[in-house]
Parts: structure tokens; C-alpha cells; sequence
């Protein structure tokens, strides 16, 4: 299980878990959250042990880094920050301030759950800029994605 790094992950790391999923039934699932430059930018904050106003460096997660990660997969998470409400059955889920998958394996074996959510980011900026918003429209977005690289291998589980 991976829930939001905030790190790098090494060449050597990305490898072995490389070869783990594909050759020793590793499964992984990974729980992101947001990533967007423009966003942290515009989120500066005062830290008072310092008395100086920073910028956050990374997100939610690091999403550049899971990209990295889950690359050999055909697998990579975008930088758009999306929010809503969702149902899967009987079940509702709140998605909070989280991105989405935007390359996905397309197989038999895989598959990706898209779910109508708004976009938070565009929100955010328009409210620092003091810009009013017309009410968010919701779009399709792919949130959760389940793939199996071949019959032999461990399975790798995304919802970002």
C-alpha cells in the first residue's frame, strides 16, 4: 500500500517493485491525493517559527513521483485537483481535493471507474484571484483504476 508520498522514489526502488508486480505476484494499490504547481503556488502560507511566508513543495502527493513509479505500467495521474460526491452501489463516497488518472492501460484485465466531479483547482484560483465562479460544472473523470499487466502477475490498484 502507497498513500500519498510526499518523496522520490530511487531508480533502484522503481525496479525492484518493477519486477515484483511482474514476475513475483506483487500487488500494490496506491491512494493519491493532489499535485498542481499553479495551485501551491497560490497557496502561500505565513510559518510563524520562521516568520516567513513559504510555499508548500509538493501537494497532496507527490504525484511527479508516482508517475515515475508507475510508468513501466502505462499508468500516470494528472495535475488537475477535482472534488465531489460519488456513489459505487449503495455507497457514497466523498472524493476531497484529489487528481485523477489520465493514462490507463487499456485490456480485458483492466479497469478504470469514472465518476462526475467538479474542478476544485479552477475554483481555488478564481477565488485567490477574487474572481466569482459560475457554479463548477461537474465533468467525467477516471478516479480509480484496477490493472493486471498479464495472467502472472500481481495486480495494481490506483485511486487518486
Amino acid at each position: 500500500m502507497i498513500v500519498d508520498p510526499e518523496e522520490e522514489f530511487h531508480k533502484k526502488e522503481i525496479k525492484k517493485i518493477e519486477g515484483d508486480i511482474l514476475n513475483n505476484e506483487l500487488s500494490i494499490i496506491v491512494f493519491a491525493d493532489w499535485y498542481n504547481t499553479t495551485v501551491m503556488k497560490a497557496a502561500k502560507f505565513y510559518e510563524e517559527n520562521s516568520r516567513k511566508w513559504l510555499t508548500p513543495l509538493t501537494g497532496g502527493s507527490n504525484i511527479p513521483a508516482l508517475n515515475d513509479l508507475l510508468e513501466p505500467f502505462g499508468i500516470e495521474l494528472g495535475d488537475r485537483i477535482f472534488d465531489g460526491e460519488y456513489q459505487i452501489g449503495e455507497h457514497v463516497g466523498i472524493y476531497s481535493s484529489g487528481s485523477s488518472i489520465t493514462k490507463f492501460p487499456s485490456s480485458q484485465n483492466n479497469y478504470v471507474i469514472y465518476r462526475n466531479l467538479r474542478d476544485e483547482g479552477q475554483i481555488f484560483l478564481a477565488d485567490i484571484a477574487n474572481k466569482t465562479v459560475k457554479k463548477s460544472k461537474t465533468e467525467l473523470v477516471p478516479i480509480l483504476g484496477l490493472a493486471q499487466p498479464s495472467f502472472e502477475s500481481g495486480r495494481i490498484v490506483v485511486y487518486d
